[in-house]
């Protein structure tokens, strides 16, 4: 959908329904607007990068997200060295997934390969999965 280097890594390695949640994220992008970007006091390495962003409600009936009118600034913490990325957002803590967040750092910084970090096993399509593995008596190959 995007031209995001990380999104054709993410559609490779994951599965079809989480790819398709990364997909939101990565349309979600454009409407980010970078507020600031400063260097942390704590450590010289971590740049912090704000963004305001719109807010989104899922509506009951229709159990889809809708954009509102409201905004919000969410700040990322990015480690240049290690690659760290810390959302406020807590949208990979909870989903499994970066956030538009990250993704639009990582756009900035042209980093186009993947950290190992950000991918969780139980997301991967490559994984041998134990239920899929179901050796039966009967099954002769011969």
């Amino acid at each position: 959908m995007t031209a995001f280097p990380l999104e054709s890594q993410f559609r490779d390695v994951y599965t079809d329904a989480k790819f398709k949640e990364v997909q939101v994220q990565c349309t979600r992008v454009m409407y980010l607007t970078p507020v600031e970007k400063r260097t942390s006091a704590n450590d010289a390495d971590v740049v912090e990068h704000l963004f305001e962003d719109i807010v989104y409600v899922r509506n009951k009936k229709t159990n889809k997200e809708v954009a509102t009118t409201r905004r919000r600034t969410y700040c990322v913490e990015f480690n240049i060295n290690t690659l760290e990325c810390i959302c406020e957002c807590k949208h990979f803590d909870t989903h499994g997934i970066m956030c538009r967040h990250q993704i639009k750092v990582f756009f900035m910084y042209n980093i186009g390969d993947l950290p190992a970090n950000f991918i969780l096993r139980r997301w991967r399509k490559d994984v041998q999965r134990k239920h899929m593995v179901v050796k039966v008596g009967y099954h002769d190959p011969n």
